[in-house]
């Protein structure tokens, strides 16, 4: 059972707390995000590996360690996956569906192992908590799935994880074989804020779709539009209701919206791009399960953007990297503005 830090996704909110304490020392959110680009604070909060004594989201008990995934073999029983180490405590099921996905994966993307996009340990586990299911590839070479223990969300977290490894081996993928990441080449600022983050996070999601789109990746375009049918047909049929948005921590309030504005647009431009019919068909009927969110609770002119990026040629520069990160963020801060949230 992994232990995680108190995080609203894997790649921002580790801070958020820090931040918004900080912002009351601050005049300006400028002033207060050049505070913390400045200076790393991504690890406020986070735990500490008994062994290689890094900073990691996840760790592994193991009697009187806290172990990273990377330091937890060696103590726990692993497997080989495609040349990477694999730590499973979900079931054989669990392994089986990551096997078969990323068997089929991998020569669309031209590797025969997964140490090839620099993925080097796999984690199949279960949180101690009842947060949702969290999946993530990070920096170290490790690809992380952590199941919640909520009886009743087992088999629809298992159908959402079917739809979600190739889309985190992509994102190894587009970084670490193609050179085609956005975030590593943001490389002026030692860390990042929240919006910040958001931002980069969506340009990353942003281009990874374009790199699909054009190397005809069709398990993960397959995969992308699946899960967006599990989700709002399964996990979140009903939208937020007003009382129950306004009840919302402002970051999670901002998440949100970037979560349902980001897939209504995803599913406006596969109805425009995509030639498979069958693929086609499930998109029209997304875009039926997503509009009452987005109608809610989206942000039009994010979604414009959204599509007018999408349809720009791949980017490929550190220039053309920040040019997308500064457009984005400019969108959240004025979000944040016109809706009086304390983000930062």
């Amino acid at each position: 059972m992994a232990k995680t830090d108190r995080m609203l996704n894997q790649k921002a909110s580790a801070i958020i707390d820090f931040i918004c304490d900080c912002g009351r020392k601050f005049r300006s959110k400028e002033e207060l995000r050049n505070h913390i680009n400045q200076f790393d604070h991504g690890d406020v909060g986070r735990q500490v590996c008994s062994v290689c004594n890094e900073h990691s989201h996840v760790v592994l008990p193991f009697e009187r360690l806290s172990l990273c995934p990377s330091c937890a073999i060696g103590f726990f029983e692993f497997r080989n996956l495609f040349g990477s180490r694999l730590i499973n405590h979900m079931g054989e099921e669990y392994e089986q569906i990551i096997k078969n996905k990323i068997g089929i994966l991998l020569p669309k993307l031209g590797v025969e192992k997964l140490p090839d996009l620099s993925i080097q340990v796999v984690l199949i586990t279960f949180t101690e908590n009842n947060r949702g299911f969290e999946h993530f590839h990070n920096p170290k070479g490790e690809l992380v799935f952590l199941f919640s223990r909520i009886p009743a969300l087992k088999e629809v977290e298992k159908k959402v994880f079917s739809t979600v490894i190739d889309h985190e081996t992509c994102h190894a993928f587009l970084t670490h074989r193609a050179k085609l990441g956005i975030t590593d080449k943001l490389t002026t600022r030692k860390a990042l804020s929240f919006e910040q983050v958001m931002a980069a996070q969506l340009a990353e999601d942003i281009q990874l779709e374009k790199v699909a789109k054009s190397e005809n990746i069709t398990p993960l375009l397959t995969d992308e539009v699946d899960r967006v049918s599990i989700y709002f047909s399964e996990v979140s049929p009903v939208p937020y209701s007003l009382k129950q948005w306004e009840s919302l921590r402002d970051p999670i309030k901002l998440s949100s919206m970037l979560s349902v504005t980001w897939t209504y647009a995803e599913e406006l431009w596969y109805k425009q791009v995509l030639e498979d019919p069958q693929l086609k068909r499930k998109v029209s009927d997304n875009l039926k399960l997503v509009y009452p969110h987005y109608s809610m609770h989206g942000y039009s002119e994010l979604k414009d953007l959204i599509i007018s990026i999408l349809n720009e040629p791949i980017s490929k520069t550190p220039e053309a990297a920040e040019n997308i990160f500064k457009r984005l963020l400019k969108l959240f801060d004025k979000y944040s503005d016109e809706n009086s949230l304390n983000v930062y």
